[in-house]
Formats: C-alpha cells, sequence, structure tokens
C-alpha cells in the first residue's frame, strides 16, 4: 500500500485533518489512515475507540458531511480508516453557514437517512433555487422564536372574476378570493394577517363567498383546503 492523490497516512490524529477529509469530498474521494507512518508502517493508536465516536462527530458538525470510520487490526496494533466519497456539493471547511438544528436527534436522522445532504446549505439551497427559477428571493429574518423565511407571492388573477365581479366583491372579498386560489391551505389567522384584517372580519367574508358559491370548503377546518369556482354561478 502507498501514499497517493487519494490516501494519506497520519500517526496520530489531529482536527486540523479535517482539512484533508474536506478536499477528499471536493475532489473524487479518499482515505485517511490514522495510525501509519510515513513508511506506511502501522504503529497504533491508543485512543482508537474514543476516535472511532469522535471523528464521525467532527466530520459532521465542521464539514455538515458524513465519513465512514472503521477500525483496523495489523500485528495487534489498532488503526483507523477514514474514508470520505465524493461530495456532490460543494463542502466548506468548518462550515460556510453554521447549523443549529432545533431537534438535533431528529435532524440527525434524516442526515444519516440522505434527506439532509449537508448540515448548514439550506438558506443558500433555497436562494439558488430562487434564482435558477427566476422567483423573487425570500425575506428572511430572526425573531426570538427563530428564523423566519417567507416567500413573496405576486397576486393572481383567477379566470371567472373578471373586473365586474371584483367591483361586486369589493376589495377585501377577491384579495381573498386571489390569496385563496394562490394557497388553498391558507389560514383564517394567515389571511388576517396578510390582508391587515381582523379574524372576524375574514370568517365574515369567507361565509359571503361560500354563500355565493365563490369557494368551497373540502375537508376539517383543521387539515382540509379552498376550492376557488373559476366561473360565476
Amino acid at each position: 500500500m502507498k501514499e497517493g492523490q487519494h490516501t494519506e497516512w497520519k500517526e496520530t490524529w489531529r482536527d486540523e485533518f479535517l482539512r484533508w477529509i474536506c478536499g477528499f469530498a471536493n475532489a473524487a474521494g479518499g482515505s485517511l489512515h490514522i495510525g501509519r507512518n510515513d513508511r506506511g508502517t502501522v504503529v497504533g493508536v491508543p485512543n482508537a475507540g474514543r476516535l472511532l465516536e469522535e471523528i464521525p462527530n467532527k466530520v459532521r458538525d465542521l464539514l455538515g458531511i458524513l465519513v465512514a470510520v472503521n477500525r483496523q487490526e495489523e500485528d495487534g496494533r489498532e488503526w483507523l480508516e477514514i474514508v470520505g466519497e465524493p461530495h456532490p456539493y460543494p463542502v466548506s471547511y468548518k462550515g460556510k453557514h453554521p447549523s443549529q438544528p432545533f431537534n438535533p436527534n431528529v435532524a440527525n436522522v434524516f442526515f444519516r437517512a440522505g434527506m439532509i445532504e449537508a448540515w448548514g446549505r439550506g438558506i443558500e439551497r433555497i436562494l439558488e433555487a430562487c434564482r435558477a427559477a427566476q422567483a423573487p428571493a425570500p425575506r428572511i429574518r430572526y425573531e426570538p422564536s427563530g428564523l423566519w423565511v417567507e416567500f413573496p407571492f405576486p397576486m393572481v388573477e383567477i379566470s371567472g372574476v373578471g373586473e365586474k365581479l371584483g367591483e361586486k366583491l369589493g376589495g377585501n372579498r377577491a384579495a381573498i378570493l386571489r390569496a385563496i386560489a394562490a394557497n388553498p391551505k391558507v389560514t383564517v389567522v394567515r389571511l388576517a394577517d396578510q390582508l391587515g384584517l381582523s379574524t372576524t372580519a375574514v370568517e365574515n367574508n369567507l361565509r359571503y363567498l361560500k354563500a355565493q358559491k365563490l369557494i368551497l370548503r373540502i375537508g376539517p377546518a383543521k387539515g382540509g383546503f379552498w376550492q376557488v369556482n373559476e366561473t360565476k354561478p
């Protein structure tokens, strides 16, 4: 076995070796052997068991990726093999965007299942997706309760609801129709906040729109959705 572009030998573990793992992830992958000297001779790692647990966590927390750490033995001496696969997205050393999951245990399950490809890239990926779709960037704000990401949407015209019907309905009811068409699962509270109305006013307008058969409620209050009738009855 020889050192090469995809294999590196180290006698002991140091956190600075995370740079090698980062480099492997951004290239074609590779393996880092801990417990071998420069000649490739196994000298052993006395704390192999502890490192077996610590290294994957450090890689995950600082690089946002997963690696395989395998305990090996040769001539009665233990050494560790850290295998890094090439990553589909650029990996930054110590994380470009620090990530603090609200529930680390749940987040870790999704991460290991492959449903989270890297820690700390959620906002970056959202912005990339918006740019790719030529959509407005979301408004991001931090509050004591957490991070809020609000996506603006254009007011849409509803087929069958023309200017005359809009004039007949009035501004608030027409706005409610448009909001429901854009988000059929919108809640009364959200409508009130979005339109600057009280929840009572929203509920009264919804009752009117239902009576005019312009909208229909499908399912229960929680978990259901609104259906907009596209033609005037």
